[in-house]
């Protein structure tokens, strides 16, 4: 538990949104940095890896040879950090 600036108790968690992109769920997965002296996630971005290529491949392409989308929250959407 962490505590903000009135004192009052709250968790640091965060449930990432599922961006789809235009092909609906892709797989993908979040990143974020936490600043060690206030414990505030910044820096939140995510990676979509689009496999839409791939359908009917066989054998299927290495992850490299796919495309990877990344919405960077910040630059993006000016959502500098995830305070509570």
């Amino acid at each position: 538990m962490y505590l903000d600036k009135d004192g009052n108790a709250y968790r640091n968690l965060f449930v990432a949104t599922g961006i789809g992109m235009d092909h609906n769920q892709l797989p993908g997965f979040n990143t974020m940095k936490i600043d060690g002296k206030t414990s505030v996630p910044k820096d939140l971005k995510e990676y979509i890896l689009d496999i839409t290529p791939a359908y009917g491949m066989d054998p299927v392409p290495k992850l490299d040879e796919l495309p990877v989308r990344t919405v960077d929250f910040a630059k993006d959407f000016g959502i500098e950090d995830l305070t509570p």
